[in-house]
Order: C-alpha cells, then structure tokens, then sequence
C-alpha cells in the first residue's frame, strides 16, 4: 500500500542574482530570482507566491550568513515547500542557489460538496492553488467544521488526522482491488472527535455507497481495548474478497461493514443480505 505522489519529486534551483559586480561580498539586491528547473505540476499560485516573496526581500551582502538567513526564512514562509529538503547555499560567481521540492498532496477536505483545503501528507495545510487533475485526483475527507484551516498549520483535528493516517488503506482498496474509492467520512452515528479520539471512517464510493472500514491499522493497535475484536487491513481484506466472491464489483449493495466483529452487507433498499453460504466470514 505504499503511497504515490501526485506531484515529482523535484529539484528546482532559484538563484537569486543581479547585475556583474566587482566583488562577492558586496551589498546587492536578493529580489532578483531565475528559476533554473521547476516541474510542471506546480501550482502557479504557489510559484507565483514564492516569486513576489524573494522580489521582495532586502539587499545584503551576497553569500554572507545574513543574506542566506534571509533567503532561508523567505523560503520556509511557503508553506507548499517541504522543509526538510530545503538548502540554502552560496552559488558561484555570483549568487545563492535555494533547492527544494514541494510537500505532496494527500487530502482534499470537503465542506458540503466543495473543497475547502488540501492537506499534505505531513499533515500540513496547503496553500490555495492546487486545482484542475491534481486536485481531482486527491481523495477527499468530509468535514462540517466551519472552522478555517490555516495554510502552513498542522492539522489538530482527530477526523482528518485519521483520514490521514487511513488513506492508504483507502488507495489500496482503490487501486488494488478496483473499487472506485473517492474518499471517506465520519461513521454515522458517531459522535464529533469525543475526547480527542479519533472516528472509524466510511470508505466512500464514487456512486456513494459504502465501506464501513472503521479505524487504520495505527489507530486500531492503539485505541481498540483489548477485550474487543480487533480486525486488522488484512482482514478487513480478506472479507472483502469474500463479499465480492459473491457481489463482483459489489453490484447489488449500498454498504458492507467490516470492521464490526461480524461482516454485514445490505441492498440498495437498505436490507441486510444474507451470505450466500451462510457465513460471510468464510
């Protein structure tokens, strides 16, 4: 189930240069920014953000610590930017060369049908920008918060913690066994973040039925107390295969649970089916 990014892995180099002058040391301008090798997918937004940012700093000593503090701290306001791939380094003759690459995109998190954020797979709130086949790509959370979601911040809340920490189970389900899983949601019925607690999750299906899919496998080893069953990815797997031994392509069916201690399956109508051999469990 492992992961893959929806934007490359990049090497993009901004050099931050002026007019030739007679010495290195010199106070110059840090506002003069060429970008060597930028990937398509970037955002323009964020490009864009990134530019009037450096255009903006003031003059300092070319490859002095000071203007490479400078540069360094423009770069870390982006919040599009991972920073543990930043370097910030002098560049001869005559400049500072910033390498990075962008944090990925993991969520898309929806507010009554419309994205209101993108969250990275760190956890961190994108800024706006990602739109058109990357953002369609992205699976999505739903969240009624009405609370703002602050471009650069750590995500607190459990619901899109969870989600996080889920999503490749989710695309596992999606890519794997060819369910068109397009995101997930709280469990009805389940109260909002009780105690900080994360909810079980619905996988949710391009036509809106369902998988009751319940915690991940982190949260599940965690938080599940001992005395209750506890029912791992792998399981959850294994009865799914059963269930679609007898539905392909879960054909019939609006909902299967599986991360109850029993598998239950209903129609569209909303009537529990029973197993065609009279155990889904097997």
């Amino acid at each position: 189930m492992r992961a893959r990014p929806l934007l490359p892995v990049l090497c993009a180099a901004a050099a931050a240069a002026c007019a030739p002058a007679p010495g290195v040391g010199e106070v110059r301008a840090l506002g003069a920014v060429r970008h060597d090798r930028v990937p398509q997918a970037l955002p323009e937004a964020w490009l864009a953000g990134w530019e009037a940012d450096a255009r903006a700093l003031p003059a300092a000593p070319i490859g002095s610590p000071e203007a490479l503090a400078l540069v360094r701290d423009c770069a870390l306001r982006q919040a599009w930017l991972d920073p543990e791939a930043l370097r910030v380094e002098p560049a001869l003759p005559d400049g500072i060369r910033v390498v990075w690459r962008p944090r990925v995109p993991a969520l898309a998190v929806v507010r009554r049908g419309a994205p209101v954020a993108v969250i990275a797979s760190d956890g961190t709130v994108l800024p706006p920008g990602l739109e058109g086949a990357l953002l369609d790509a992205l699976l999505t959370v739903t969240w009624s918060a009405e609370m703002v979601l602050e471009p650069g911040r750590r995500v607190a809340s459990p619901l899109l913690q969870e989600a996080l920490a889920a999503r490749l189970e989710a695309k596992w389900v999606r890519d794997e066994v060819g369910l068109p899983v397009v995101g997930m949601r709280r469990q009805a019925g389940v109260p909002a973040d009780p105690d900080g607690v994360p909810p079980p999750l619905d996988f949710v299906l391009a036509d809106g039925r369902s998988l009751a899919w319940g915690w991940s496998a982190a949260t599940e080893e965690r938080i599940r107390p001992p005395r209750e069953v506890r029912v791992p990815p792998e399981e959850k797997a294994r009865r799914l295969a059963v269930v679609l031994r007898a539905y392909p392509g879960l054909v019939g069916l609006s909902r299967v649970v599986l991360d109850r201690p029993r598998v239950h399956a209903y129609d569209v109508a909303g009537r529990e089916v029973a197993p065609p051999n009279g155990d889904w469990m097997r």
